[in-house]
């Protein structure tokens, strides 16, 4: 039916509208984000065009599901009168989440979704004049509603998820520290894309709602072509969008999304007197970018807002483990404690082993490459090699040793943990250990609960 098409057309211009805003500015929407800055003009104007063309998509969808057969007027009185006041009221939300922000510097991610529900309802408002009140004894007309609640809740739980692990993080590290900063940003890029989806999710959920309050008209007719057409249509959409970003990227490149890609790398591990074996670590990462032209060369600081990697490590080239990597990304392959970033681990049996920064051990034991995380040492059986490469990384004043690795050496090093506690719990460490990344006031109050509880 008709009315059907103009809301699935709709609804694909209006996912490309919130596209276009994410490849333009950070989320939630904000176009004074940047005020008191060089480029705040280029953002500001972004935002104008932005909440113009969601506008005009809504006024146009609106009326061609409400009125399929009736030929559409942009530029009429009414039509220009309820552009306004939608633009105004984007207006408004962006001053109150400026507001928001400046109160909330950490984030508060419950005021972002009650400005984008606040905003959808008041559009939904003013709608009112054109679709008139609806039939609400309809059941389903609730279930758009019911899947904007159901999508919100989902996003909070998993906010309420990055809330804990962020907590966590700035607990156990320094604020200065490098490693978790990648984790952080990350959990950053995915409440933007919470923020980009709930809008778009209350845009569509209005959208069927109008549809299905709309009866169908005698001019509705079943068309063979009309999928076909409407196809062809989101096509030229999504044409006209990508044409419009290069547009943003090239004349107001502040803030756009210019440099999105996944980059390998290979590096070759060598185990020292193992002449005859060696271990490949392969890196296949993901960065996106925005720009930003307050730099001359903003390429060289990278400024990415998302960036994951995965590593894959090989054993006389055959694939034995794979990870995600969570924390800094070095660009340059695994670090590995080995002859030239220190020295290689070696026990009584003169077996290797070599620790990744990312939190990876890897160690040959009796002629076969076996690994572990760190984060996995609580529940990891008692092992020699393993044992001996924690009282290496100890000494070192790798305090990620302490952290993990506190229960697992209990049982195999019960005397040498012991005294590490003492000497942690009494704000003992040494300068290497304060020079790491780690919070010693956090290791200083794990020790001592440990401490606390041996007594």
């Amino acid at each position: 039916m008709k009315k059907n098409y103009n809301c699935a057309l709709g609804i694909i211009t209006l996912g490309l509208a919130e596209w276009l805003y994410f490849m333009w500015l950070p989320s939630p929407k904000c176009m004074f984000r940047s005020l008191g800055q060089p480029w705040a003009y280029q953002d500001i104007i972004t935002g104008v065009i932005c909440a113009l063309l969601v506008s005009f998509i809504l006024i146009m969808s609106v009326k061609s599901i409400k009125r399929p057969g009736e030929k559409f007027r942009l530029f009429s009185l009414k039509s220009i009168g309820i552009i306004a006041a939608l633009f105004a009221v984007q207006l408004l939300h962006d001053w109150v989440q400026l507001l928001a922000e400046k109160r909330f510097p950490n984030g508060a991610f419950a005021v972002d979704y009650v400005l984008i529900l606040a905003v959808w309802l008041v559009f939904a408002l003013i709608f009112l004049a054109i679709t008139g009140h609806g039939d609400w004894k309809n059941w389903k007309t609730w279930l758009p509603l019911a899947a904007v609640v159901l999508i919100l809740a989902v996003f909070v739980l998993l906010d309420l998820r990055d809330a804990g692990i962020r907590e966590e993080v700035l607990t156990r590290y320094k604020p200065t520290a490098e490693l978790p900063k990648n984790r952080l940003m990350n959990m950053r890029f995915a409440h933007e894309m919470r923020c980009i989806g709930l809008d778009f999710a209350c845009g569509a959920a209005y959208l069927i709602r109008v549809a299905l309050n709309t009866a169908a008209g005698p001019e509705e007719e079943k068309d063979r072509g009309r999928k076909g057409r409407l196809a062809l249509r989101a096509y030229c959409l999504l044409t006209v969008a990508f044409f419009l970003y290069l547009g943003k990227a090239a004349l107001l490149p502040s803030n756009a999304i210019q440099l999105g890609y996944i980059w390998h790398n290979t590096q070759i591990l060598d185990f020292g007197d193992f002449t005859d074996t060696f271990t490949a670590s392969k890196s296949d990462s993901l960065k996106i970018v925005r720009g930003d032209i307050s730099r001359d060369d903003w390429y060289i600081d990278k400024m990415p807002i998302y960036l994951k990697s995965k590593r894959t490590m090989s054993y006389n080239d055959k694939k034995v483990c794979c990870f995600k990597v969570d924390d800094l990304d070095t660009c340059v392959g695994l670090l590995i404690i080995s002859g030239r970033d220190g020295a290689i681990i070696e026990n009584s049996k003169c077996e290797k082993a070599v620790v990744c920064r990312e939190g990876v051990i890897a160690w040959l034991e009796n002629g076969k490459f076996r690994h572990i995380q760190i984060k996995d040492l609580p529940h990891t059986k008692q092992n020699d090699t393993l044992a001996a490469i924690c009282v290496e990384m100890l000494a070192r004043g790798d305090l990620r040793f302490y952290d993990f690795g506190l229960d697992y050496m209990m049982k195999c090093k019960p005397e040498l943990m012991a005294w590490y506690t003492e000497r942690y719990a009494a704000g003992d460490f040494t300068e290497q250990e304060k020079a790491g990344d780690y919070n010693t006031e956090y290791i200083q109050r794990l020790a001592q609960a440990e401490f606390a509880q041996g007594e």
